[in-house]
């Protein structure tokens, strides 16, 4: 165990109801805030009421392994089995959070799907002009609809983020409100969540006379990156408390760098004035760096005004001969290439590939140069950040050929430049990154874009599909996890266009164009009818090349969470995206005016809401958010910090960075010569944290590995049935009947209907599926009802959600009922879980199931009698022998597939091609026909 210096144990040990923890970079925040946690524990906490809160799932996983770990050496009894996070304690994300304690509530929030950001953006581009949102920037010139869409969206998130109260809004803002209110209606109808409303929902409900302050019992919250919380995160800590929680908070105002999306660093800053019972305890002891590094970053943020009096001290000895090096290069083609002949140096030294990162202000701006050449050289990379679709070549491909059949124009890069996508472009594109002879592949891609062109698109899956078997694509696993990222964009973009909206919306004029426009993207079944004067396919292109020119100019993620090279690649990433994590050696390139800093700092940005509402200049940036940025990109590395800057750019001069010019040039005149320093060598791979992984996700990989690794480790999606979601409400109206049941009685036919029709939305079904799916449910519910009904009245928990332990994985399940055994002592339950055709295992897994699942409630104190699988397609139902012997087996065969993908064991299974949504590309299917 790590042994805690003395400011780290009066942290752990404080007994403020209220404490501040100010942590530098490297001091061993994780470790105190897992300490304190297991402290509070040890004095009788329960973890049911005990939330930890971070900024990032990453984190969240580093902190809940840490958790568990502590708490088991410090009470191996009570958490060594069963720890506090399989026992009720949250840790993770404050919108994640969120959605889980809104969906515990019932009605609409239980039925309610994250909206991501892209998916917003291309749904509001779906619905701009009939939500009235061009207008609002087309008073006086005429405006595109999609820089008004982004500028929509930035009002929103300010509205939010800061909490500004409708009433103002409305009297500032009338026009943006009235907007604001008719897409919130929109989303509501929709059963559509952003993340920030997830927070602003939250926070109503823990007002007083919510439900949630109501019903929650939190005893303890402990809050991570406290400086980079919003107004409206501030305000559910601060309800929280309301409520008799404790506050445990820990930040760094030298690490506040999301303050351009909301984040305000006062809130850490001015704590103590405005909670004067606020413990503070400073830990300035960074564990991590170098002296020299340390002393390098002090000097960027030593000079920021509003500044934590802290003193940042290194605990670990110099380096020999140095830690720090600089380099000046021509251009950054020439920097790119000094850079990469470090990384060939560092390997042949030693190095793995994986303690190597290049941390960019911007991937998608700065990065190109030195991509291509690290691919040039054969150095494996992962570029995670935010990067264009042109920065992956397999990407720009796909994006290329759907913009030459809308058309062959577009615009994706921020300047206003249009690029021509043409046939001989496209041929060159694919002779680059595939096997295929491009005359042939063209002619293919020729004859599937007159077919799109003509019949529409119901589903861009099974395109993207034929798209990447007519390209022979992919073809080696480094490819895969970039073509994922395509199939998960085109997936977002099609749940946001095929989505079913309210026919409310709809009313006369323009709105009729949409409506008809809508209908010939979800129902795509004429190939000779036309829509306002185009073809289904001419409708749909339109519309995804402009998401697909946001897309590019504006950043999309471009690795998922787990990528094919793992430790084995060198990473590519912005500083934003590094936050948290740490590496032997960090390069920090593109160090001049325009790039580091941001040329958008402090650039005007059009506003939708007037300033008077809000702190304009907190949102467009400062110079001081820049510096706190380069500090914590200096204080990712270990063992060596490379910084680098250019003098020219293209024709053009390239001044240093002003930080280079004027904060670090004195430290500077000591750096070593580029390519001088020794950083150590040695296994720096920290263990992994355990896998949180759910049951279906161990099916699909029992099915193949390597389907798992396409569905879960690079993100290609299935295609979008029309009855999803069919399954989602029998389950919701069940668990909404069982909610009342105990205070209303037994459910009638009156209460079924009318619970069903309030829950009633299949969002891709169209109008005449859908009403022949009404009817099923209709069937299947009232059977049930019939035949079971009664037991509701019994209800412990519907939906009841836990996590069992296997091997190092977490297993995440659900029992859809929690019954009281009927007679028997209050710790006597019975498990009921309904499947439908729709999700439905093997008959022996899912039993097996659901004996784990009664072992798992078995140690949260239950005492499992019954177990019951309910079939509502055939209204039968299987009793399930209680045996835990039974369940041993399951388990280890469960324990031997977390293992699997805990060692990136993705083995192809051939025989289970023919039930694959991933046949057509897949390249081990591909050699079996």
């Amino acid at each position: 165990m790590i042994t805690l210096d003395p400011d780290q144990r009066r942290a752990v040990d404080n007994p403020a109801a209220r404490l501040k923890i100010l942590a530098c970079a490297g001091s061993g925040k994780t470790e105190v805030l897992a300490r304190r946690a297991v402290r509070l524990l040890h004095a009788g906490a329960e973890p049911e009421r005990m939330v930890a809160f971070t900024f990032t799932e990453k984190a969240a996983g580093e902190l809940r392994d840490r958790i568990e770990r502590r708490a088991a050496e410090d009470d191996p009894t009570r958490f060594g089995e069963l720890p506090p996070t399989s026992r009720g304690m949250f840790v993770g994300t404050m919108h994640g959070w969120a959605l889980q304690e809104l969906q515990s509530l019932g009605g609409r929030y239980e039925q309610v799907e994250a909206l991501t950001e892209a998916r917003e953006w291309a749904l509001l581009y779906r619905m701009a002009r009939r939500l009235g949102i061009v207008e609002l920037q087309a008073r006086t010139a005429k405006v595109a609809t999609a820089p008004a869409v982004t500028a929509f969206l930035r009002g929103a998130e300010v509205v939010h983020n800061e909490r500004i109260d409708p009433e103002r809004l409305r009297a500032e803002a009338p026009d943006f409100a009235a907007a604001l209110d008719r897409y919130e209606w929109l989303l509501n109808e929709m059963r559509l969540l952003p993340f920030r409303l997830m927070i602003a929902r939250a926070v109503d409900e823990l007002a007083e006379g919510g439900r949630l302050a109501e019903r929650l019992r939190i005893d303890h919250v402990l809050v991570d990156e406290y400086q980079d919380l919003n107004p409206a995160q501030d305000a559910v800590v601060r309800r929280l408390a309301a409520l008799g929680a404790t506050v445990t908070v820990v930040g760094d105002d030298d690490q506040a760098i999301y303050q351009w999306r909301g984040g305000h660093v006062e809130l850490l800053t001015g704590m103590a004035e405005r909670h004067p019972e606020t413990a503070e305890v400073t830990l300035g002891n960074n564990r991590r760096c170098r002296p020299e590094i340390v002393a390098l970053a002090a000097r960027v943020v030593d000079r920021l005004g509003d500044r934590q009096a802290k003193v940042l001290a290194a605990t670990r000895g110099p380096a020999r001969p140095g830690a720090v090096e600089v380099m000046f290069a021509r251009d950054p083609e020439q920097e790119a290439a000094a850079i990469a002949d470090r990384i060939e140096g560092l390997r042949a030294a030693g190095h793995r590939l994986g303690d190597i990162a290049v941390l960019y202000r911007s991937v998608r701006t700065s990065a190109r140069p030195l991509v291509d050449e690290l691919r040039r050289r054969g150095v494996d990379i992962t570029v995670a950040g935010r990067t264009s679709l042109l920065a992956h070549p397999e990407m720009a491909l796909l994006a290329r050929i759907l913009v030459y059949w809308a058309g062959g124009t577009w615009y994706p890069q921020p300047e206003p430049t249009a690029e021509i996508v043409t046939r001989d472009g496209l041929a060159a594109e694919i002779a680059a990154v595939s096997r295929v002879d491009p005359g042939g592949a063209l002619d293919a891609i020729d004859r599937l874009g007159a077919r799109v062109r003509r019949d529409g698109v119901p589903d861009s899956v099974p395109v993207l599909h034929e798209l990447l078997a007519v390209l022979g694509l992919p073809h080696d696993e480094r490819q895969e996890p970039g073509l994922g990222r395509m199939s998960e964009l085109l997936t977002d973009f099609d749940h946001a266009v095929r989505r079913a909206a309210p026919a409310a919306l709809y009313v006369a004029g323009p709105a009729a164009d949409e409506a008809a426009e809508d209908e010939a993207l979800s129902q795509p079944n004429s190939a000779t009818r036309r829509v306002v004067g185009r073809t289904h396919g001419e409708v749909y292109l339109t519309r995804l090349r402009a998401y697909l020119e946001h897309v590019a100019g504006s950043a999309a993620e471009e690795t998922p969470a787990t990528d094919a090279t793992g430790d084995r690649a060198v990473q590519i990433m912005t500083v934003h995206q590094a936050k948290g994590l740490e590496f032997p050696v960090v390069f920090v390139p593109g160090l001049v005016e325009g790039r580091f800093p941001s040329a958008l700092l402090g650039r005007p940005q059009p506003w939708l809401i007037p300033e008077t509402l809000f702190d304009r200049d907190r949102y467009e940036g400062r110079e001081a958010d820049e510096a706190r940025l380069l500090y914590v990109a200096l204080t990712r590395a270990r063992e060596l910090v490379v910084l680098s800057s250019f003098t020219h750019h293209r024709t053009r001069p390239a001044r240093p960075s002003r930080f280079l010019a004027r904060d670090l040039a004195p430290a500077l005149a000591g750096a070593l010569p580029y390519g001088t320093a020794r950083p150590p060598c040695g296994d720096s791979a920290a263990a992994p944290p355990p896998l949180a992984v759910a049951f279906s996700d161990l099916m699909t990989y029992r099915a193949c590995g390597h389907r798992y690794w396409l569905r879960r480790g690079c993100g290609f999606q299935p295609p979008i049935a029309p009855e999803l979601g069919f399954g989602r409400v029998l389950h919701h109206v069940i668990a909404e009947l069982a909610r009342a049941a105990p205070e209303t009685g037994v459910p009638d036919e009156r209460a079924l209907a009318a619970t069903l029709e309030s829950a009633w939305y299949l969002p891709f079904a169209g109008p005449v599926p859908a009403a022949r799916l009404h009817a099923a449910a209709w069937r299947r519910l009232r059977g049930y009802l019939a035949a079971h009904g009664a037991e509701l009245v019994g209800t412990v928990e519907p939906e009841a959600r836990f996590e069992v332990p296997i091997g190092s994985a977490r297993v995440r399940g659900r029992v859809d009922l929690v019954l009281r055994h009927p007679g028997g002592e209050p710790d006597e339950v019975d498990l009921v879980d309904f499947k439908t055709t729709a999700n439905r295992p093997p008959a022996d897994i899912h039993q097996e199931q659901l004996r784990l699942y009664a072992a798992a409630l078995r140690r949260l104190g239950y005492r499992p009698v019954r177990l019951a699988i309910h079939d509502l397609d055939r209204n039968e139902r299987v009793e399930v022998d209680n045996a835990p012997a039974a369940s041993a087996a399951f388990r280890d065969r469960l324990a031997g597939w977390v293992d699997g993908i805990r060692d990136r064991q993705f083995a192809p299974d051939t025989t289970a091609c023919h039930d694959c949504d991933f046949r057509r590309f897949c390249r081990h299917a591909r050699r079996q026909h």
